[in-house]
Protein backbone atom coordinates (compact mmCIF):
# COMPACT_ATOMS: atom_id res chain seq x y z
CA UNK A 1 0.00 0.00 0.00
CA UNK A 2 2.92 2.26 1.42
CA UNK A 3 4.68 1.29 -2.21
CA UNK A 4 1.78 2.18 -4.65
CA UNK A 5 1.52 5.38 -2.52
CA UNK A 6 4.97 6.13 -3.26
CA UNK A 7 5.01 5.34 -6.94
CA UNK A 8 1.71 7.54 -7.20
CA UNK A 9 3.20 10.68 -6.04
CA UNK A 10 6.41 10.27 -7.50
CA UNK A 11 4.52 9.61 -11.05
CA UNK A 12 3.79 13.59 -11.39
CA UNK A 13 8.00 14.07 -11.15
CA UNK A 14 8.70 11.01 -13.60
CA UNK A 15 6.67 13.07 -16.08
CA UNK A 16 8.35 16.00 -15.49
CA UNK A 17 11.79 14.57 -15.49
CA UNK A 18 11.04 12.62 -18.83
CA UNK A 19 9.48 15.81 -20.45
CA UNK A 20 12.14 17.60 -20.10
CA UNK A 21 14.58 15.64 -21.32
CA UNK A 22 13.13 14.50 -24.66
CA UNK A 23 12.47 18.24 -25.51
CA UNK A 24 16.28 19.02 -24.59
CA UNK A 25 17.60 16.09 -26.21
CA UNK A 26 14.95 17.43 -29.44
CA UNK A 27 17.08 20.26 -29.31
CA UNK A 28 20.38 19.01 -28.88
CA UNK A 29 19.98 16.49 -31.86
CA UNK A 30 19.28 19.78 -34.14
CA UNK A 31 22.53 21.67 -33.40
CA UNK A 32 23.98 18.66 -35.15
CA UNK A 33 22.83 20.05 -38.74
CA UNK A 34 21.79 23.55 -38.17
CA UNK A 35 24.15 26.42 -39.55
CA UNK A 36 24.38 29.76 -39.20
CA UNK A 37 21.57 32.32 -40.69
CA UNK A 38 21.79 35.95 -41.52
CA UNK A 39 20.00 37.21 -38.60
CA UNK A 40 22.13 35.10 -36.45
CA UNK A 41 24.86 36.54 -38.05
CA UNK A 42 24.00 39.87 -37.47
CA UNK A 43 24.15 39.05 -33.44
CA UNK A 44 27.27 37.57 -34.10
CA UNK A 45 28.64 40.64 -36.05
CA UNK A 46 27.15 42.80 -33.22
CA UNK A 47 29.15 41.75 -30.11
CA UNK A 48 32.63 42.10 -32.19
CA UNK A 49 31.90 46.07 -31.41
CA UNK A 50 33.74 47.50 -28.41
CA UNK A 51 31.61 47.22 -25.08
CA UNK A 52 31.09 51.35 -25.11
CA UNK A 53 29.66 50.57 -28.13
CA UNK A 54 27.60 47.97 -27.58
CA UNK A 55 26.11 49.50 -24.23
CA UNK A 56 25.18 52.69 -25.83
CA UNK A 57 23.45 50.90 -28.55
CA UNK A 58 25.72 52.73 -31.28
CA UNK A 59 25.77 48.81 -33.56
CA UNK A 60 24.40 49.03 -37.42
CA UNK A 61 21.25 47.37 -38.79
CA UNK A 62 19.61 46.15 -35.54
CA UNK A 63 16.89 47.39 -34.47
CA UNK A 64 17.15 45.51 -30.52
CA UNK A 65 18.36 47.02 -27.41
CA UNK A 66 21.75 45.56 -26.06
CA UNK A 67 21.00 43.58 -22.98
CA UNK A 68 21.10 40.09 -24.57
CA UNK A 69 23.95 41.43 -27.04
CA UNK A 70 25.90 42.36 -23.80
CA UNK A 71 24.96 38.97 -22.34
CA UNK A 72 26.16 37.53 -25.30
CA UNK A 73 29.77 39.02 -25.70
CA UNK A 74 29.73 38.06 -21.80
CA UNK A 75 29.45 34.28 -22.73
CA UNK A 76 31.40 34.07 -25.49
CA UNK A 77 34.41 35.47 -23.70
CA UNK A 78 33.93 32.86 -21.10
CA UNK A 79 33.04 29.89 -23.71
CA UNK A 80 34.29 31.05 -26.90
CA UNK A 81 32.70 32.00 -30.61
CA UNK A 82 32.49 28.85 -31.66
CA UNK A 83 28.92 28.12 -33.09
CA UNK A 84 27.41 25.12 -30.33
CA UNK A 85 29.02 27.56 -27.72
CA UNK A 86 26.62 30.51 -29.28
CA UNK A 87 23.79 28.28 -29.23
CA UNK A 88 23.98 26.88 -26.08
CA UNK A 89 23.21 30.36 -24.35
CA UNK A 90 19.84 30.08 -26.09
CA UNK A 91 19.79 26.34 -25.03
CA UNK A 92 19.66 27.96 -21.33
CA UNK A 93 17.05 30.15 -21.87
CA UNK A 94 15.00 27.78 -23.81
CA UNK A 95 15.96 25.32 -20.78
CA UNK A 96 14.57 28.18 -18.22
CA UNK A 97 11.45 28.69 -19.90
CA UNK A 98 10.35 25.19 -19.91
CA UNK A 99 10.66 25.11 -15.97
CA UNK A 100 9.15 28.66 -15.43
CA UNK A 101 5.99 27.25 -17.76
CA UNK A 102 5.56 24.33 -15.46
CA UNK A 103 5.91 26.71 -12.20
CA UNK A 104 3.69 28.97 -13.92
CA UNK A 105 0.48 26.74 -14.14
CA UNK A 106 1.44 25.43 -10.83
CA UNK A 107 0.97 28.93 -9.44
CA UNK A 108 -2.38 29.35 -11.43
CA UNK A 109 -3.61 26.22 -9.48
CA UNK A 110 -3.61 23.64 -12.20
CA UNK A 111 -2.81 20.29 -11.39
CA UNK A 112 0.09 18.55 -11.89
CA UNK A 113 -1.50 17.30 -15.15
CA UNK A 114 -1.97 20.82 -16.69
CA UNK A 115 1.47 21.99 -16.01
CA UNK A 116 3.43 18.92 -17.89
CA UNK A 117 0.59 19.97 -20.74
CA UNK A 118 2.05 23.34 -20.68
CA UNK A 119 5.82 21.99 -20.63
CA UNK A 120 5.22 19.60 -23.51
CA UNK A 121 3.70 22.02 -25.28
CA UNK A 122 6.53 24.64 -25.20
CA UNK A 123 9.05 21.52 -25.70
CA UNK A 124 7.96 20.34 -28.57
CA UNK A 125 6.15 23.38 -30.46
CA UNK A 126 7.62 24.01 -33.62
CA UNK A 127 8.64 27.50 -33.36
CA UNK A 128 10.07 27.77 -29.51
CA UNK A 129 12.43 24.14 -31.04
CA UNK A 130 13.46 26.70 -33.45
CA UNK A 131 14.15 29.62 -31.76
CA UNK A 132 15.83 27.69 -28.33
CA UNK A 133 19.06 27.28 -30.41
CA UNK A 134 19.32 30.35 -32.07
CA UNK A 135 21.75 32.76 -31.65
CA UNK A 136 19.13 35.50 -31.27
CA UNK A 137 17.76 37.57 -28.29
CA UNK A 138 13.70 35.53 -28.50
CA UNK A 139 15.07 32.94 -26.14
CA UNK A 140 16.14 35.59 -23.21
CA UNK A 141 12.99 37.65 -24.29
CA UNK A 142 10.82 34.62 -23.01
CA UNK A 143 12.92 33.61 -20.63
CA UNK A 144 12.36 37.24 -18.70
CA UNK A 145 8.46 37.30 -19.79
CA UNK A 146 7.92 34.09 -17.83
CA UNK A 147 10.18 34.83 -15.32
CA UNK A 148 7.87 38.24 -14.77
CA UNK A 149 4.85 36.93 -14.59
CA UNK A 150 6.22 34.09 -12.66
CA UNK A 151 6.91 36.96 -9.74
CA UNK A 152 3.93 38.66 -10.53
CA UNK A 153 1.71 35.46 -9.16
CA UNK A 154 3.91 35.06 -6.21
CA UNK A 155 3.57 38.64 -5.47
CA UNK A 156 -0.04 38.49 -5.55
CA UNK A 157 -0.13 35.60 -3.09
CA UNK A 158 1.74 37.44 -0.76
CA UNK A 159 0.35 38.79 2.22
CA UNK A 160 3.59 39.96 3.52
CA UNK A 161 7.54 39.61 2.78
CA UNK A 162 6.29 40.15 -0.80
CA UNK A 163 8.48 43.15 -1.46
CA UNK A 164 10.97 40.78 -3.36
CA UNK A 165 8.85 39.32 -5.68
CA UNK A 166 7.61 42.54 -6.52
CA UNK A 167 11.69 43.65 -7.10
CA UNK A 168 12.12 40.50 -9.16
CA UNK A 169 8.67 41.23 -11.18
CA UNK A 170 10.01 45.19 -11.75
CA UNK A 171 13.40 43.67 -12.88
CA UNK A 172 11.96 40.99 -15.13
CA UNK A 173 10.08 43.55 -16.72
CA UNK A 174 13.14 46.13 -17.26
CA UNK A 175 14.78 43.11 -18.78
CA UNK A 176 12.97 42.62 -21.19
CA UNK A 177 12.36 45.81 -22.06
CA UNK A 178 16.17 45.85 -22.81
CA UNK A 179 16.13 42.91 -24.43
CA UNK A 180 13.77 43.40 -27.71
CA UNK A 181 11.84 46.67 -28.50
CA UNK A 182 8.22 44.26 -27.82
CA UNK A 183 9.09 43.97 -24.44
CA UNK A 184 7.09 46.69 -23.81
CA UNK A 185 4.20 44.12 -23.79
CA UNK A 186 5.30 42.59 -21.22
CA UNK A 187 4.43 45.38 -18.42
CA UNK A 188 1.66 46.08 -20.70
CA UNK A 189 0.48 42.50 -19.87
CA UNK A 190 0.82 42.97 -16.03
CA UNK A 191 -0.87 46.03 -15.88
CA UNK A 192 -3.95 44.56 -17.55
CA UNK A 193 -3.54 41.02 -15.65
CA UNK A 194 -3.18 43.01 -12.01
CA UNK A 195 -6.77 45.25 -11.99
CA UNK A 196 -8.70 41.76 -13.16
CA UNK A 197 -6.67 39.32 -10.86
CA UNK A 198 -6.38 40.83 -7.77
CA UNK A 199 -9.42 40.90 -5.22
CA UNK A 200 -10.61 44.57 -4.51
CA UNK A 201 -9.03 44.18 -0.70
CA UNK A 202 -5.65 43.91 -2.20
CA UNK A 203 -5.39 47.90 -3.31
CA UNK A 204 -2.28 48.40 -1.76
CA UNK A 205 -0.52 45.29 -3.84
CA UNK A 206 -2.34 46.92 -6.76
CA UNK A 207 -0.97 50.53 -5.66
CA UNK A 208 3.06 48.95 -5.40
CA UNK A 209 2.82 47.10 -8.41
CA UNK A 210 2.29 50.17 -10.61
CA UNK A 211 4.61 52.16 -9.20
CA UNK A 212 7.22 49.28 -9.58
CA UNK A 213 6.28 49.04 -13.42
CA UNK A 214 6.02 52.82 -13.54
CA UNK A 215 10.20 52.88 -12.04
CA UNK A 216 10.70 49.82 -14.84
CA UNK A 217 9.49 52.39 -17.26
CA UNK A 218 11.27 55.34 -16.41
CA UNK A 219 14.76 53.27 -16.05
CA UNK A 220 13.68 51.96 -19.89
CA UNK A 221 13.29 55.75 -21.48
CA UNK A 222 17.08 55.44 -22.70
CA UNK A 223 16.18 52.13 -24.34
CA UNK A 224 12.92 53.72 -25.98
CA UNK A 225 14.91 56.57 -27.19
CA UNK A 226 17.69 54.24 -28.77
CA UNK A 227 14.81 52.31 -30.15
CA UNK A 228 12.96 55.09 -31.90
CA UNK A 229 16.24 56.24 -33.24
CA UNK A 230 17.16 53.13 -34.76
CA UNK A 231 13.57 52.61 -36.45
CA UNK A 232 14.03 56.05 -37.98
CA UNK A 233 17.31 55.82 -39.26
CA UNK A 234 16.72 52.46 -40.58
CA UNK A 235 13.05 52.73 -42.08
CA UNK A 236 12.82 56.37 -42.66
CA UNK A 237 16.20 58.47 -43.47
CA UNK A 238 17.89 55.14 -45.18
CA UNK A 239 15.11 53.20 -46.28
CA UNK A 240 16.23 49.65 -48.40
CA UNK A 241 13.35 48.49 -50.74
CA UNK A 242 15.11 45.05 -50.40
CA UNK A 243 14.90 44.75 -46.93
CA UNK A 244 11.16 45.92 -46.65
CA UNK A 245 10.04 43.74 -49.24
CA UNK A 246 10.38 40.90 -46.60
CA UNK A 247 8.81 42.95 -43.72
CA UNK A 248 5.90 40.60 -42.01
CA UNK A 249 3.03 42.81 -42.28
CA UNK A 250 0.18 41.58 -39.74
CA UNK A 251 -3.37 41.23 -40.80
CA UNK A 252 -6.44 40.38 -39.05
CA UNK A 253 -5.32 36.98 -38.82
CA UNK A 254 -2.88 37.50 -36.15
CA UNK A 255 -5.62 37.23 -34.16
CA UNK A 256 -6.32 33.68 -34.67
CA UNK A 257 -2.52 33.23 -34.98
CA UNK A 258 -1.58 34.11 -31.43
CA UNK A 259 -5.08 33.00 -30.01
CA UNK A 260 -4.57 29.36 -31.03
CA UNK A 261 -0.73 29.21 -29.65
CA UNK A 262 0.16 27.97 -33.40
CA UNK A 263 1.76 31.14 -34.50
CA UNK A 264 0.76 30.43 -38.11
CA UNK A 265 -3.22 30.83 -38.90
CA UNK A 266 -5.33 32.23 -41.59
CA UNK A 267 -9.00 32.59 -41.28
CA UNK A 268 -8.98 29.61 -44.03
CA UNK A 269 -8.58 27.10 -41.32
CA UNK A 270 -7.27 24.75 -43.35
CA UNK A 271 -4.32 23.35 -41.36
CA UNK A 272 -5.30 20.55 -39.01
CA UNK A 273 -2.61 21.38 -35.98
CA UNK A 274 -3.82 24.63 -35.94
CA UNK A 275 -7.47 23.95 -35.68
CA UNK A 276 -6.83 21.46 -32.82
CA UNK A 277 -4.43 24.06 -31.04
CA UNK A 278 -7.37 26.74 -31.35
CA UNK A 279 -9.56 24.14 -30.43
CA UNK A 280 -7.58 23.21 -27.60
CA UNK A 281 -7.32 26.89 -26.25
CA UNK A 282 -10.93 27.97 -26.50
CA UNK A 283 -11.20 24.36 -24.12
CA UNK A 284 -8.61 25.43 -21.61
CA UNK A 285 -10.43 28.83 -21.08
CA UNK A 286 -13.99 27.18 -20.53
CA UNK A 287 -12.09 24.46 -18.07
CA UNK A 288 -10.56 27.59 -16.20
CA UNK A 289 -14.17 29.27 -15.70
CA UNK A 290 -15.56 25.67 -14.89
CA UNK A 291 -12.96 25.31 -12.52
CA UNK A 292 -14.00 29.01 -10.83
CA UNK A 293 -10.83 31.01 -12.40
CA UNK A 294 -12.75 33.25 -14.76
CA UNK A 295 -10.51 36.19 -13.36
CA UNK A 296 -7.50 35.32 -14.33
CA UNK A 297 -8.64 33.31 -17.73
CA UNK A 298 -10.50 36.54 -18.79
CA UNK A 299 -7.05 38.55 -17.90
CA UNK A 300 -4.83 36.52 -20.34
CA UNK A 301 -7.62 36.49 -22.98
CA UNK A 302 -7.65 40.52 -22.86
CA UNK A 303 -4.02 40.57 -22.65
CA UNK A 304 -3.94 38.26 -25.91
CA UNK A 305 -6.03 40.57 -28.05
CA UNK A 306 -4.90 43.84 -26.96
CA UNK A 307 -1.21 42.65 -27.57
CA UNK A 308 -2.78 41.76 -31.06
CA UNK A 309 -4.13 44.94 -31.82
CA UNK A 310 -0.81 47.08 -30.53
CA UNK A 311 0.78 44.30 -33.16
CA UNK A 312 -1.42 45.69 -35.52
CA UNK A 313 -1.44 48.92 -35.25
CA UNK A 314 2.81 48.39 -35.21
CA UNK A 315 2.38 46.33 -38.70
CA UNK A 316 0.36 49.54 -40.11
CA UNK A 317 3.02 52.23 -38.86
CA UNK A 318 5.83 50.56 -41.15
CA UNK A 319 7.50 48.51 -38.45
CA UNK A 320 8.61 44.81 -38.79
CA UNK A 321 6.68 42.57 -36.95
CA UNK A 322 8.52 38.77 -37.79
CA UNK A 323 5.75 36.13 -35.87
CA UNK A 324 8.31 35.28 -34.05
CA UNK A 325 8.63 38.59 -32.41
CA UNK A 326 5.57 37.88 -30.90
CA UNK A 327 6.44 34.30 -29.60
CA UNK A 328 6.74 35.74 -25.72
CA UNK A 329 3.10 36.82 -26.14
CA UNK A 330 1.70 33.53 -27.97
CA UNK A 331 2.80 30.90 -24.99
CA UNK A 332 -0.08 32.54 -23.07
CA UNK A 333 -2.09 31.12 -25.18
CA UNK A 334 -0.20 27.83 -24.81
CA UNK A 335 -0.78 28.42 -21.10
CA UNK A 336 -4.37 28.48 -21.61
CA UNK A 337 -4.50 25.13 -23.18
CA UNK A 338 -2.30 23.11 -20.96
CA UNK A 339 -5.53 23.36 -19.08
CA UNK A 340 -7.57 21.27 -21.05
CA UNK A 341 -5.70 18.07 -19.84
CA UNK A 342 -7.11 19.35 -15.77
CA UNK A 343 -8.18 16.51 -13.78
CA UNK A 344 -11.90 16.56 -15.08
CA UNK A 345 -15.81 14.76 -14.39
CA UNK A 346 -18.47 14.00 -16.42
CA UNK A 347 -18.87 14.97 -20.21
CA UNK A 348 -15.60 17.63 -19.37
CA UNK A 349 -13.33 14.59 -20.21
CA UNK A 350 -14.29 15.16 -23.38
CA UNK A 351 -11.20 17.84 -23.25
CA UNK A 352 -8.49 15.69 -22.25
CA UNK A 353 -8.94 14.03 -25.75
CA UNK A 354 -8.69 17.10 -27.23
CA UNK A 355 -5.69 18.10 -25.23
CA UNK A 356 -3.76 14.58 -25.84
CA UNK A 357 -4.61 15.26 -29.93
CA UNK A 358 -2.75 18.68 -29.75
CA UNK A 359 0.18 17.45 -27.68
CA UNK A 360 0.37 14.41 -29.88
CA UNK A 361 0.39 16.58 -33.54
CA UNK A 362 3.01 18.70 -32.15
CA UNK A 363 4.98 16.42 -30.91
CA UNK A 364 4.65 14.53 -34.30
CA UNK A 365 5.35 17.79 -36.45
CA UNK A 366 8.69 19.17 -34.16
CA UNK A 367 9.77 15.53 -34.51
CA UNK A 368 8.73 15.09 -37.89
CA UNK A 369 10.78 18.09 -39.07
CA UNK A 370 13.94 17.93 -36.56
CA UNK A 371 14.72 14.27 -37.62
CA UNK A 372 14.19 15.02 -41.40
CA UNK A 373 16.94 17.83 -40.83
CA UNK A 374 13.85 20.58 -42.50
CA UNK A 375 15.85 23.62 -41.94
CA UNK A 376 14.73 27.25 -44.16
CA UNK A 377 18.11 28.49 -44.51
CA UNK A 378 20.76 27.20 -47.00
CA UNK A 379 23.98 24.91 -45.45
CA UNK A 380 26.56 27.85 -45.21
CA UNK A 381 29.12 25.56 -43.48
CA UNK A 382 28.84 22.70 -46.43
CA UNK A 383 28.91 25.97 -48.76
CA UNK A 384 31.72 27.46 -47.08
CA UNK A 385 33.81 23.82 -47.14
CA UNK A 386 33.04 23.33 -50.92
CA UNK A 387 34.11 26.55 -51.54
CA UNK A 388 38.08 25.94 -49.88
CA UNK A 389 38.19 22.34 -51.12
CA UNK A 390 37.22 24.03 -54.95
CA UNK A 391 39.32 27.68 -54.92
CA UNK A 392 42.90 28.54 -53.61
CA UNK A 393 42.76 30.35 -50.41
CA UNK A 394 44.52 33.81 -52.13
CA UNK A 395 41.12 33.78 -54.50
CA UNK A 396 38.56 36.57 -53.20
CA UNK A 397 35.20 36.32 -52.12
CA UNK A 398 32.46 38.64 -53.26
CA UNK A 399 29.17 38.17 -51.85
CA UNK A 400 26.32 39.58 -53.83
CA UNK A 401 23.73 39.09 -51.63
CA UNK A 402 23.10 40.06 -47.98
CA UNK A 403 21.79 37.01 -46.92
CA UNK A 404 25.10 35.53 -47.69
CA UNK A 405 26.48 37.12 -44.50
CA UNK A 406 26.58 33.75 -42.80
CA UNK A 407 29.93 33.22 -44.95
CA UNK A 408 32.04 35.31 -43.53
CA UNK A 409 31.34 33.19 -40.50
CA UNK A 410 32.53 29.45 -41.73
CA UNK A 411 35.60 31.51 -44.00
CA UNK A 412 36.77 33.83 -41.76
CA UNK A 413 40.58 33.66 -43.28
CA UNK A 414 39.56 34.85 -46.67
CA UNK A 415 39.26 38.31 -48.19
CA UNK A 416 35.97 39.10 -49.13
CA UNK A 417 34.43 42.05 -51.65
CA UNK A 418 31.15 43.35 -52.51
CA UNK A 419 29.48 43.54 -55.90
CA UNK A 420 30.20 47.51 -55.55
CA UNK A 421 33.65 46.86 -54.53
CA UNK A 422 34.60 44.80 -57.39
CA UNK A 423 32.98 46.42 -59.91
CA UNK A 424 35.37 49.44 -58.69
CA UNK A 425 38.49 47.03 -58.94
CA UNK A 426 37.59 46.06 -62.23
CA UNK A 427 37.13 49.67 -63.59
CA UNK A 428 40.87 50.42 -62.37
CA UNK A 429 42.16 46.92 -63.36
CA UNK A 430 41.81 43.61 -61.61
CA UNK A 431 44.41 42.82 -59.05
CA UNK A 432 43.20 38.55 -59.01
CA UNK A 433 42.96 36.28 -61.82
CA UNK A 434 39.86 34.94 -60.41
CA UNK A 435 37.24 35.83 -58.14
CA UNK A 436 34.82 33.80 -56.92
CA UNK A 437 31.22 34.87 -56.15
CA UNK A 438 28.28 33.66 -53.68
CA UNK A 439 25.16 34.99 -55.79
CA UNK A 440 21.53 34.67 -53.73
CA UNK A 441 18.10 35.21 -54.30
CA UNK A 442 18.57 38.83 -52.68
CA UNK A 443 22.06 39.48 -54.80
CA UNK A 444 22.82 42.04 -56.67
CA UNK A 445 23.03 41.05 -60.13
CA UNK A 446 25.85 43.17 -62.34
CA UNK A 447 26.28 42.04 -66.02
CA UNK A 448 29.62 39.92 -65.12
CA UNK A 449 27.66 37.15 -63.96
CA UNK A 450 26.64 36.42 -67.18
CA UNK A 451 30.37 36.08 -68.20
CA UNK A 452 30.77 33.51 -64.80
CA UNK A 453 31.38 30.04 -64.72
CA UNK A 454 28.94 28.10 -62.18
CA UNK A 455 31.05 26.26 -59.82
CA UNK A 456 28.06 25.12 -57.16
CA UNK A 457 24.43 25.24 -57.80
CA UNK A 458 21.95 24.69 -54.82
CA UNK A 459 18.34 25.50 -56.86
CA UNK A 460 16.14 24.57 -54.06
CA UNK A 461 17.86 27.67 -51.76
CA UNK A 462 18.51 29.79 -54.82
CA UNK A 463 22.00 29.98 -54.11
CA UNK A 464 25.27 29.95 -56.51
CA UNK A 465 28.68 29.78 -56.59
CA UNK A 466 30.44 30.73 -59.69
CA UNK A 467 34.18 32.21 -60.65
CA UNK A 468 34.68 34.99 -63.05
CA UNK A 469 37.65 35.28 -64.90
CA UNK A 470 38.73 39.24 -65.58
CA UNK A 471 38.58 39.53 -69.71
CA UNK A 472 38.34 35.63 -70.31
CA UNK A 473 34.99 33.60 -70.78
CA UNK A 474 35.80 29.73 -69.40
CA UNK A 475 33.69 26.96 -68.72
CA UNK A 476 34.63 25.19 -65.81
CA UNK A 477 32.68 21.70 -64.96
CA UNK A 478 30.39 21.99 -62.11
CA UNK A 479 31.00 20.55 -59.14
CA UNK A 480 27.82 18.71 -56.96
CA UNK A 481 26.76 21.00 -54.58
CA UNK A 482 27.05 19.97 -50.46
CA UNK A 483 23.88 18.79 -49.50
Amino acid sequence: MAHTRIQKDSLPWIVFGGLLISGLALRLYRLTYITIWVDEYQSIATIQAPWEQIIRGAYPRELHPPLYFMLLKVWTGISGESELAMRLLSLLFSLGSMLLIHAIIRQLGGGWQAASAGLVLIAFHPTYVFMSIEVRMYGALLFFTLAAFSAYLEYSKSSSGGRVWLCATSLACLAALYTHYLGILVPLGIAILSPIHFCKNRDRHRVDLFLALLISGILYLPGLVFVIFQQVRIYLLAPNPVYEELFFRPDASIFLALLSGSGDLDFKLTNPLENISLLNVVIGILVLWHQQKARIASAIVVFLLLATLAALGMGRAGINLAPRYLTHVMVFALILGAFSLSPLTGWWKAANLVGVVTIGLYIYTSVAQTTSHEYFSPDWRAIAAAIQENSPPEEPVVVMGWDAKPIYFYLRNRRFMSSYELEAELQIGPSHTSYLIVDTQFGQKPALLSKASTLIDIPEKQVRILRYLPGADMGIPGVQAPK
